[in-house]
């Protein structure tokens, strides 16, 4: 039996990360909850066998919204994942855009095969900028969203 709650799970950790909290909402199991850290199970209630279960469903969950997991209604919550801007194209629009993301704290990803186009999302702050050619030329990939 689990005698630690969430609260104490989500304090005693580095908080790093992204999360996802599933909770059902119908059936024999309602009411259980399942906390992902990075796709890893880190808490449960005691009857969480349904989410278990469908654990690989769970961690295929990108976005916060309602799943149903063998003819039962799940909600997944998705928190912690630090957000980015990906912006393909330069131009004076993105370099508006990438500025306006910077001064809401945004990570940003900037993505032009023109020089002189990367360059001004570099000039407006993008914290990378890769060339669109460079994608396909065995560059480092792009980072996972």
């Amino acid at each position: 039996m689990n005698r630690q709650t969430l609260a104490d799970v989500l304090q005693s950790t580095n908080q790093t990360g992204s999360y996802t909290l599933a909770t059902v909402l119908e059936g024999a199991e309602a009411g259980s909850q399942l906390l992902l850290r990075d796709g890893d199970a880190l808490w449960q209630t005691q009857s969480a066998e349904l989410l278990q279960r469908q654990l690989a469903v769970l961690q295929a969950c990108t976005a916060t919204g309602f799943l149903t997991l063998e003819g039962q209604r799940v909600f997944a919550e998705r928190f912690g994942a630090v957000p980015q801007l990906v912006v393909c194209g330069g131009g004076h629009v993105a370099a508006a855009l990438v500025k306006q993301a910077k001064l809401l704290g945004i990570p940003v990803l900037a993505i032009d095969d023109r020089e002189e186009f990367a360059q001004q999302l570099r000039a407006a702050g993008a914290d990378t900028v890769r060339r669109g050619g460079d994608l396909f030329c065995g560059a480092d990939p792009l980072p996972r969203l």
